[in-house]
């Protein structure tokens, strides 16, 4: 395994419209995958930070979540009824100061876990939502859509309520699916069409911004200070409000996911999870 660490990656984030400060992402550590993750055949697709140091991952095509320490220590749900099941299809999984909460398509429905990954609760959608992705934001709710309604449901942190927050329909540009979703710390929720399209909505689910990017085959969505970055698997990006081109050394692709935290962003990679500091 080559050591990435202390390679510095200039990298330009204007913190608005106006100003602009010159910054470097500084690789603060990777962690590697143990082979144990080989020998239960699972290849994590999508992942979220748990604490500093620790890690949840998603293997989506084995419907498999487990916990990855920054020692290489993992471990998994001994009382989760996902994993290998045929009747499962997780989509998504976050962490909340809850515990974890993971979004299963095929049964329509989203699971509390403790911080173990043991189930505390079960929430059945009372739509047939049947979500293709899913978003949490810092108050704990969580934005679902389903592109059989071709709209964006939220889920109240209570798990109480569901509800419309935002008709896609009525947006024609983003008519035919959505290819990502994120919520940045102001509670503001992102989606990301399979055109490139990207449009910003309030907590209230007005539309507040819209973008067109040119760049081809876009992935991923992330939120950065009051900005957004937009990357495609080879690690093209931009950030959405200023323009500013962004690239990932090729040393660090293929690229299965890109997460954010405070002044840190963490890549998932086929065999290791990639931490930078924003300096």
């Amino acid at each position: 395994m080559k050591n990435f660490k202390n390679i510095l990656l200039p990298f330009t984030i204007c913190i608005s419209h106006v100003f602009c400060e010159e910054v470097k992402l500084l690789i603060e550590e990777y962690i590697p995958f143990p082979q144990k993750i080989k020998n239960l055949n699972l290849l994590p697709t999508q992942f979220d930070w748990f604490t500093q140091d620790k890690f949840i991952l998603v293997d989506q095509f084995m419907s498999e979540v487990i916990q990855l320490k920054s020692d290489g220590e993992i471990s998994l749900s001994t009382k989760a009824e996902w994993g290998g099941n045929n009747n499962t299809e997780i989509v998504w999984a976050g962490v909340s100061n809850q515990g974890v909460k993971v979004v299963d398509k095929l049964t329509n429905s989203l699971t509390r876990t403790d911080f173990n990954l043991n189930p505390v609760e079960i929430i059945d959608f009372n739509f047939e939502l049947y979500p293709e992705h899913a978003a949490e934001d810092r108050f704990g709710n969580v934005y679902l859509y389903s592109q059989s309604y071709s709209s964006i449901f939220i889920l109240e942190n209570s798990g109480t309520s569901l509800r419309m927050h935002v008709d896609l329909n009525k947006l024609r540009i983003l008519s035919t699916s959505v290819k990502s979703m994120s919520t940045n710390g102001d509670g503001q929720l992102g989606v990301l069409g399979y055109e490139g399209n990207f449009f910003e909505f309030s907590k209230n689910g007005l539309k507040k911004f819209s973008h067109k990017s040119e760049i081809q085959n876009l992935e991923f969505l992330v939120p950065l200070k009051r900005d957004w970055m937009l990357f495609n698997k080879d690690g093209q990006g931009e950030l959405i409000k200023t323009g500013q081109e962004l690239k990932i050394p090729t040393n660090l692709l293929p690229i299965y996911d890109i997460k954010t935290k405070n002044n840190r962003i963490a890549i998932l990679s086929d065999s290791q999870i990639i931490v930078l500091r924003i300096n």
